[in-house]
C-alpha cells in the first residue's frame, strides 16, 4: 500500500500504470486520488487527473461518488483554472449521472461566458453543454447564440470547437 507521500513521489515520475493497478478496483484508494487532485498543485493535478481517466477507462462508474463534490468544487472560489480544466475534461469521458445535469449545465453556461476564464475551460464547458443538449434540447439555441456572438473574438481553439458544435445544432 502507498502512503500519500509515496503517491506523490509515484505521479511526480509519472508511473501512471503502476498508480492505476494499485487505485483500480478500490473504492478508497481511488478516494485517495481524488483527494491529491484536489490539491492545489499543478503538477499533481495533471497527474491525478490522468490516473483518473486511466482508471475510468477500466471502470467508468468509479467516479459516480465524487462527480458532485468535483462540480461543488469547480464553483468555490479555490477552484484554480487547472482544477476546472481537468474536471470539465474529466466530465467529457464519462457517462454524466441525471443528478448532475443542472448543476453541470449551470456551471458550464457560467464557464462559457465569463470573459476572465481561459479558452481551454471555455472549450470543455461548451462541448458538456453541447452533451447535455441531447438530454434537454431547449439549451441548445442558448449554447448556439452565445458561440455565434463570441466566435469572432476568441482563439483559434475556440473557433474550432464552436465551428464543430454549431454544424450539429
Amino acid at each position: 500500500m502507498f502512503s500519500t507521500s509515496d503517491l506523490k513521489a509515484l505521479l511526480s515520475n509519472k508511473k501512471y500504470n503502476e498508480v492505476t493497478l494499485w487505485v483500480n478496483e478500490d473504492a478508497i484508494k481511488f478516494s485517495e486520488i481524488i483527494k491529491l487532485f484536489l490539491i492545489d498543485d499543478f503538477r499533481l493535478n495533471q497527474a491525478c487527473a490522468h490516473v483518473i481517466l486511466m482508471c475510468l477507462s477500466k471502470k467508468p462508474d468509479s467516479l459516480n461518488p465524487h462527480i458532485m463534490l468535483l462540480l461543488e468544487y469547480i464553483d468555490s472560489p479555490t477552484a484554480s483554472t487547472h482544477h476546472k480544466r481537468n474536471i470539465l475534461r474529466i466530465m467529457q469521458e464519462i457517462d454524466l449521472p441525471i443528478i448532475c445535469h443542472d448543476l453541470l449545465a449551470k456551471l458550464s453556461f457560467d464557464l462559457l461566458q465569463n470573459r476572465q476564464e481561459s479558452i481551454a475551460v471555455k472549450v470543455f464547458a461548451m462541448w458538456l453543454i453541447y452533451r447535455l443538449g441531447t438530454f434537454y434540447p431547449d439549451i441548445l439555441p442558448e449554447l448556439k447564440f452565445i458561440l455565434t456572438q463570441e466566435i469572432h473574438y476568441q482563439s483559434a481553439a475556440y473557433k474550432n470547437r464552436a465551428y464543430k458544435i454549431l454544424k450539429h445544432i
